[in-house]
């Protein structure tokens, strides 16, 4: 019967798959879903059982003491499928078509880190499974796709190609299969996958010479033989955005549709990968709704230096200058830098004062603007206060937001106490919310939280002169519970290369506790504005720091400085003819504040000497209104700095 399949394999097929044969497999027993399977697993993982002992002498031992809510009868007759899972293997291999499962060494470990226990048990597949591994840019879009919009995916998907990196779509009419075919006619590698289909694609002539020159692989969660089926299209778009490196949402319906579903999931649940929208031509409804959501401009990037910076901008750590409430070690940086994290000043009577009197206003975050209000957090540890945002991103295939702030916050009296995991107690205002009774989803409240988090671990960047510290806060479920946030995200992190389409003179936005100040009422920050002090794309002084003209005071340390753009902004790409100017958004954050320059940083008393008299003159440090930032790719240094730390426990089979 196995033909070459494991045993484990063997085991899962018996268990989860129809074993479509012709009419001899209509009735009979209904095979476990993907839920009731994940039971099992998690249930033969706890005995440290594996799926293939469920086909040994001693099967009738486990069965009776499994506890995952499956009768054992239902499984005996589901093992019992043997004959019919061989003609089922037999027709498989006839057409070409393998078999894995999630036991076996070569299921695609992007799958298997990023879906966990909801990976699917089983994958079918034909052509060469390494190209699942060879990661790429997902296209996507709607099955009714105008003319103007195949030719761009068809353009897109040759110019990935061009640049060696492969393409993986869904597989289905429309934008999915242009982008495919453009690719391989391009000469590059293509991962699909199917809902439905999977032996006629095997067998369909303009798919047989890319999968015999290994530069085509199809791959389908269902049974070969299945033919279409909505829920089959929907579910398949979690594997397609797993195996990517990010993603691109060319056309989609607004609120409607597998495309929609498939985005909206990626960005508010799951943060697989960046999903970029296109940006060039017509936008609409369902491109405006996406960005609305946290989706990026796609960059059209030129060559493949840059095509590979959109798909994982993951900078290599570089050295900086510190910042502390103390001064900057010497040598770093000539300016004298003005501490920006000042003492805490209480807060106890404004937030215990009675709202009674008091309007709440919720503003809904349709917005770039109102979503970075939802982004900023006002971090008190101890005496020092400063701010604090939410950035999502993923570690080790799961979604993981972080806190992002500056070492100095956390230590006033030395950067360097902050380490690869050290513990601190913290308090942090945040914006409450409230849940919708449409949908339950979350929505901002109008009014403040504190949330009190003590013993957690922070994370400093892995130079220790480096004044940014992240916290990771998935595990803290009073945030969960309590707080309205929306996070900034790794595609909103511009590789120097993308950050040279900036001009020298851009204006910027800061959100913050300048001075401590923040509405206590709402849990709501203050924005100030300014422009950039030097280019974007050059590192200040030859360190990773850029400087902005912006009016900087304690207790904006940890502060996001963005370029926001909504509705229009100039590009220097664009032609005379059109005036330079794009109509949408976007979201560009270029680092986190940590200090300022002043005239003098001591604020000593000097005794000047006059002709006739000996006069005490004070000494007073001045702001000179610039603002030092790290540049934000440094947090993607400490996120591969954890992405580095071993798993601690896998999923089970």
């Amino acid at each position: 019967m196995s033909d070459g399949i494991s045993q484990n394999t063997q085991a899962i097929l018996l268990l989860t798959a129809p074993l479509i044969v012709g009419r001899s497999s209509e009735g009979g027993e209904a095979p476990l879903s993907a839920n009731e399977y994940g039971r099992l697993a998690v249930d033969l993982h706890s005995m440290s059982r594996q799926p293939a002992d469920l086909l040994s002498p001693g099967a009738e031992e486990i069965l009776a003491a499994t506890k995952a809510g499956i009768e054992p009868s239902r499984l005996r007759r589901l093992l019992a499928r043997g004959f019919q899972l061989s003609q089922a293997v037999e027709r498989w291999h006839a057409r070409a078509i393998w078999i894995i499962s999630r036991a076996d060494s070569m299921y695609p470990r992007r799958l298997k880190s990023r879906l966990r226990e909801i990976a699917p048990p089983v994958l079918y597949g034909c052509g060469h499974a390494s190209l699942l591994e060879a990661g790429g840019l997902a296209i996507v879009g709607s099955r009714d796709a105008e003319e103007e919009l195949l030719r761009y995916a068809d353009e897109t998907a040759r110019r990935v190609a061009g640049s060696r990196e492969a393409v993986v779509s869904g597989g289905a009419r429309g934008i999915d299969q242009t982008a495919m075919r453009a690719a391989l006619s391009e000469g590059g590698n293509v991962s699909g996958v199917l809902s439905d289909s999977l032996e006629r694609a095997a067998l369909a002539r303009e798919n047989r010479e890319f999968l015999m020159e290994r530069r085509l692989v199809l791959i389908s969660p269902f049974d070969p033989s299945a033919g279409f089926n909505v829920g089959h299209a929907m579910q398949r778009n979690k594997l397609v955005y797993a195996l990517a490196d990010a993603a691109l949402v060319v056309s989609t319906d607004h609120n409607k549709g597998g495309t929609w579903t498939g985005a909206v999931e990626q960005l508010e649940k799951l943060h697989y990968v960046c999903v970029y929208v296109r940006s060039s031509g017509n936008t609409t409804e369902g491109i405006r709704a996406l960005v609305k959501k946290g989706a990026v401009p796609w960059p059209e990037p030129r060559d493949a230096q840059a095509l590979r910076a959109a798909l994982q901008a993951q900078p290599s750590p570089t050295k900086m200058p510190p910042q502390s409430g103390l001064p900057f070690a010497e040598g770093l940086c000539p300016d004298p830098i003005a501490d920006l994290s000042p003492r805490l000043v209480d807060s106890a009577e404004l937030r215990a004062h009675s709202r009674r009197d008091m309007t709440t206003i919720a503003i809904t975050p349709d917005t770039l603007s109102e979503q970075l209000l939802y982004s900023t957090v006002r971090l008190v540890c101890g005496d020092s206060v400063g701010t604090g945002f939410f950035f999502h991103t993923t570690l080790h295939g799961r979604p993981m937001p972080l806190i992002v702030t500056n070492r100095h916050v956390l230590a006033p009296s030395d950067i360097t106490a902050i380490g690869s995991g050290t513990t601190i107690d913290v308090e942090l205002e945040v914006h409450g919310h409230k849940l919708t009774l449409a949908d339950g989803k979350a929505a901002p409240s109008g009014v403040s939280h504190v949330v009190r988090i003590p013993k957690h671990t922070w994370f400093g960047h892995p130079d220790p002169t480096v004044d940014l510290a992240v916290m990771p806060v998935a595990s803290v479920d009073a945030l969960d519970k309590e707080l309205f946030r929306i996070g900034l995200m790794p595609g909103h992190v511009w590789p120097t290369e993308r950050l040279r389409e900036l001009s020298v003179l851009e204006e910027v936005t800061m959100c913050g506790a300048p001075k401590g100040l923040w509405d206590e009422i709402h849990g709501l920050p203050m924005f100030r504005r300014g422009t950039t002090a030097n280019h974007p794309a050059i590192d200040h002084r030859g360190k990773p720091i850029g400087v902005v003209d912006i009016a900087c005071f304690p207790g904006s340390s940890g502060s996001p400085i963005c370029v926001i753009n909504e509705g229009s902004y100039p590009n220097k790409r664009q032609t005379a003819k059109d005036g330079g100017v794009v109509f949408g958004n976007r979201l560009v954050l270029l680092g986190i504040l940590y200090g300022g320059p002043v005239h003098n940083a001591r604020g000593e008393l000097e005794i000047t000497a006059l002709p006739t008299t000996a006069k005490i003159t004070p000494v007073v440090p001045q702001m000179v209104h610039l603002g030092y930032y790290v540049k934000a790719r440094e947090i993607l240094a400490i996120v591969a700095e954890l992405e580095a730390r071993p798993v601690v426990a896998d999923a089970p089979h």
